[in-house]
């Protein structure tokens, strides 16, 4: 099973249905396609996700309504019962991380009790050894 994870990816039809398709090796990843695997990787090993996604008001601006000290906060928060919350940050590999972005993962590698994981195409068995614990 692990292996099978570490390989698919997931596209979204224009239907909004996923399909797993082999990421291989060289192929370039962009985020999007390692967000699908991520939900897909959830979807299989029963860990549930939140994600806030930016909307766009009447202007054309996009605004993602959250309240405190949101803006570069993660990407995904994933909790599984008995297991440590899992906040990941995606960023496909050329991907570069914000300053705001940068000062929420050292926040959240200092919290007892969180894992915190920048996930980029290169390291993404990391996150899936994690999600696949005790499997």
């Amino acid at each position: 099973m692990r292996r099978y994870l570490t390989e698919m990816r997931s596209s979204r039809s224009s239907k909004g249905r996923s399909k797993s398709i082999a990421m291989n090796k060289g192929m370039k990843i962009s985020e999007s396609h390692l967000e699908d695997w991520l939900l897909d990787l959830c979807q299989v090993t029963h860990w549930h996700t939140v994600h806030f996604r930016p909307a766009m008001l009447k202007d054309g601006r996009y605004v993602t309504p959250v309240a405190g000290q949101a803006k570069g906060y993660v990407d995904y928060s994933l909790f599984k019962p008995g297991h440590y919350p899992c906040l990941v940050e995606l960023k496909s590999e050329d991907g570069i991380s914000s300053p705001e972005q940068l000062a929420w993962g050292i926040i959240l590698k200092q919290c007892k009790g969180v894992r915190y994981i920048l996930v980029k195409p290169s390291n993404r068995e990391e996150l899936e050894a994690i999600l696949t614990e005790g499997e």
